[in-house]
């Protein structure tokens, strides 16, 4: 039995619609998802890693430490280098303080190239600011306060 090529064609059009069906009720993420393309975490996924990144952050900060985290709603860290400077990591998305003197004298923007918790990144500031500072102030874009701007105009 051979097939014709109007059979062939057929085939390949009901090839394509049936692609296409799975398509439309499979969003392609969820697709490639199914065949190990990772997109990043789920919405489930997300919410468990939030709770394991706060129970280790409160670990690494004792009990006392991570409640007046979020009481201020930053993390003071002093500077190893310089007895004068603290740096204030937020505890939500946001750029870390450089605090000189008492006064705010730069803000710091380091941003990971894909999601993790907002716990991790205030222990991702801890680390690299008590284990290298130098790399730190090297890899982060820095930004003058807004009353160092305020003060120029």
């Amino acid at each position: 039995m051979t097939i014709s090529g109007v059979e062939i064609l057929l085939l390949l059009a009901l090839l394509a619609l049936l692609l296409g069906l799975i398509v439309a009720l499979s969003p392609p993420q969820r697709l490639l998802r199914r065949i190990g393309v990772s997109f990043g975490p789920t919405g489930a996924e997300r919410l468990l890693a939030e709770q394991r990144a706060c129970a280790l952050l409160r670990q690494q900060l004792g009990d006392e430490g991570f409640a007046l985290l979020l009481r201020r709603g930053y993390l003071e860290i002093p500077s190893p280098s310089l007895p004068d400077r603290t740096y204030r990591i937020p505890y939500i998305h946001g750029m870390v303080d450089v605090i000189e003197g008492g006064l705010a004298t730069m803000r710091l923007c380091i941003v990971p190239t894909r999601w993790i918790p907002d716990c991790d990144l205030v222990i991702m500031h801890k680390v690299l600011i008590e284990g290298d500072e130098a790399r730190y102030l090297r890899v982060a874009n820095r930004f003058p306060t807004v009353a160092a701007r305020l003060m120029r105009g």
